[in-house]
């Protein structure tokens, strides 16, 4: 009720809401459209930002940055000179190798878009690995961002494009025979 604007006539007399306030977000998005188009207009490269979004678009992006950023945080755990790495054992070794498993597994969401469920369960299997084997998943931070960024490569789809709808033969002799 608060964010509605009212409408005035020309004398100011009319006291009816006429709908939701500029840029609310309304049923038919012109408020959306109108603050992408001041945005368009403020930020650099146009062109190289609508490349960026038709490519990231087009295959699981957030689910392979969560991979990414999992394998990063699995990866400065045990970030130290080689001699302390070989004094963790086995589990400042398996850190760094499931950390750089999971960074390749986040590269390959963007770059084989098709390996999806492929890639996405072995990340899953590695991220539940590195709560195992490593200081619980890299502080349990890795272990969730693995977690959500595998289910988030599983669960993405290629958008197909939109077909005609068809109609059956028995539709369009029904369509004949009606009147109007």
């Amino acid at each position: 009720m608060l964010l509605r604007r009212r409408a005035r006539t020309r004398s100011g007399d009319d006291p009816h809401p006429a709908g939701p306030a500029e840029g609310s977000g309304d049923a038919s998005g012109t408020g959306r459209r109108a603050l992408g188009a001041r945005v368009e207009e403020l930020l650099p490269w146009p062109e190289r930002r609508a490349a960026l979004r038709r490519w990231r678009r087009r295959r699981p992006f957030w689910g392979g940055l969560l991979l990414i950023a999992a394998g990063a945080e699995l990866l400065i755990a045990p970030l130290s000179p080689l001699g302390v790495l070989f004094s963790l054992g086995v589990g400042g070794i398996a850190a760094v190798l499931i950390g750089l498993a999971l960074i390749l597994a986040g590269g390959f969401l963007w770059g084989a878009p098709h390996a999806r469920a492929y890639v996405s369960l072995n990340a899953l299997l590695l991220s539940v690995a590195a709560f195992a084997v490593t200081n619980l998943g890299g502080f349990l931070v890795g272990s969730l961002l693995g977690v959500a960024g595998s289910a988030l490569g599983f669960a993405w789809a290629p958008v197909s494009p939109v077909s005609p709808v068809r109609r059956v033969e028995g539709d369009a002799a029904d369509a004949a025979t009606e009147p109007g």
